[in-house]
């Protein structure tokens, strides 16, 4: 393997209900990029299946160069969205220990 590309293999342990996923930037250089929509697409449909499997998925761009962490939370978003409704939808019911409605977690910071 290119050693360029080692970084883009992540190794996957979900360990618990909750899955934490961090999107540092898609170059050699920290928090910046743009991630393009083909890899947006895939990891939407890892969170799919985090999702149908119980898990409660939380997503962190800060890739803030340029404004991408923004853009890029927004394409997922729409990724996720695509023939399953719209986020909000999903997420219908489900409440936190307490008993509370879960806030809309998919926001770049």
């Amino acid at each position: 393997m290119h050693p360029r590309h080692a970084r883009l293999c992540l190794p996957e342990w979900v360990t618990a209900r909750t899955v934490y996923l961090r999107f540092h930037g898609p170059g050699e250089t920290r928090y910046a990029g743009r991630y393009d929509r083909a890899h947006l697409r895939d990891w939407a449909g890892r969170i799919k299946s985090y999702r149908k499997a119980g898990h409660e998925v939380f997503v962190y761009f800060n890739n803030d160069g340029g404004g991408h962490a923004v853009t890029n939370a927004g394409e997922l978003r729409e990724e996720l969205a695509d023939g399953a409704g719209p986020p909000e939808s999903q997420e219908r019911g489900m409440k936190d220990a307490r008993g509370r409605q879960p806030e809309r977690r998919l926001a770049a910071s």
